[in-house]
């Protein structure tokens, strides 16, 4: 896959291999790790962490799709400018996704499951994948419940310093696998919904990447259609595998 076909996936997948991608500002981090990698021994289970994820996958049985609007602040060395995006962002458990960037440049990200489609509305292309599900579930995995989080990722409680916030639990996620793009995810759940409320992402190089979620709602199951792509006139459609 050519490096510009394939950086809006991966940079989805900063949200999504450690919220993940988000990240869509287009910073071609590769996700996969190394050859050589080795996942460091399991830690000590730290019990705070722990309640906090359990409370987490309570508070979404019974949801059937998850939505807000979100505002996403991305700095660091390779944004000279913080780069400010906002739009909507809807899941519907167990796999579907419709990730809409609405400024200041359009872009849609939509999965059924099986098939991503990376929309942008500027350039008129939508680019198809279908060999990236797995880094989409991983992001998926925030909204749907955790229970295999900690596979992936070592799990702090954060209780103090500037990540901590009032009303806030704070969740610290470690790769297992160092792969060269994240360093830490932050992962913030509101203590009253036990929903996630915000997620920031820190690369290697220090970028950091926040994602703030605003106005959400549970609800039941939206139509099938909204996680579909359907050619629109006018639109180039690459096939990036």
């Amino acid at each position: 896959m050519a490096e510009s076909a394939r950086r809006p996936v991966l940079a989805v997948a900063a949200v999504v291999t450690a919220l993940v991608i988000l990240i869509l500002a287009a910073v071609g981090i590769p996700v996969r790790a190394e050859p050589g990698a080795v996942s460091p021994p399991p830690a000590a289970v730290d019990q705070r962490a722990a309640a906090i994820v359990k409370s987490m996958n309570a508070g979404l049985q019974g949801v059937a799709h998850f939505e807000a609007k979100f505002t996403q602040t991305s700095s660091g060395l390779s944004y000279p400018t913080p780069m400010v995006q906002e739009g909507t962002l809807q899941v519907q458990k167990p796999d579907k996704l419709r990730w809409q960037f609405q400024t200041p440049t359009p872009r849609l990200f939509l999965s059924d499951g099986a098939n991503l489609w990376v929309v942008d509305e500027k350039e008129k292309t939508c680019t198809h994948y279908s060999s990236v599900m797995e880094s989409v579930r991983r992001f998926l995995d925030f909204f749907n419940g955790m229970a295999d989080l900690p596979e992936h990722y070592q799990i702090h409680a954060v209780t103090e310093g500037p990540e901590a916030q009032e009303g806030v639990d704070t969740l610290k996620l470690l790769p297992r696998v160092k792969d060269g793009s994240i360093e830490v995810i932050y992962l913030h759940v509101d203590a009253a919904t036990h929903l996630v409320s915000g997620v920031v992402t820190v690369s290697a190089f220090g970028d950091r990447t926040e994602t703030k979620l605003h106005g959400i709602q549970v609800g039941d199951k939206l139509p099938a259609e909204r996680f579909r792509w359907d050619n629109r006139p006018g639109y180039q459609v690459i096939e990036a595998g």
